[in-house]
C-alpha cells in the first residue's frame, strides 16, 4: 500500500504528463529557427524538458565579473543565439512570463 502511493505520488505508474511550468515558452522557442538557448536558472529544467533544443544555464556566480565572463564564455563555446531571462525571481518586476532575447 505504501509502495503504491510513492509510485503515484512520483507519477511512476500515471499515464498523463507531469504538470510543468513554461509550456507555452518551450512551444514558442521550439518553433524559432536557430538552436541554442541560454536559460535561467530557475526554469531551465522545465524548458529544456518541453523544448528540443540545446539548454543550457547562465550563471549566477556572486561576483559580477566571473557571472559575467562564464555568461560570455558559454554564448561563444556552445554558439548560443537565444536568451531567456525569467523574472520571478526579482520580486519588484511585474509579470510571470520569461523575456526571449535574440543573441547577436
Amino acid at each position: 500500500c505504501v509502495l503504491g502511493v510513492f509510485l503515484y505520488k512520483n507519477r511512476v505508474l500515471c499515464f498523463i504528463k507531469p504538470k510543468i511550468r513554461s509550456f507555452q515558452t518551450s512551444n514558442y522557442l521550439s518553433k524559432l529557427p536557430l538552436d541554442g538557448i541560454l536559460v535561467e536558472g530557475l526554469i531551465c529544467q522545465p524548458i529544456a524538458y518541453w523544448t528540443n533544443k540545446r539548454v543550457v544555464v547562465l550563471s549566477h556566480d556572486p561576483v559580477e565579473e566571473y557571472a559575467t565572463y562564464q555568461t560570455n564564455l558559454a554564448i561563444y563555446h556552445f554558439k548560443l543565439n537565444y536568451a531567456v531571462i525569467s523574472d520571478r525571481w526579482k520580486k519588484d518586476l511585474p509579470g510571470e512570463y520569461p523575456a526571449i532575447l535574440e543573441i547577436p
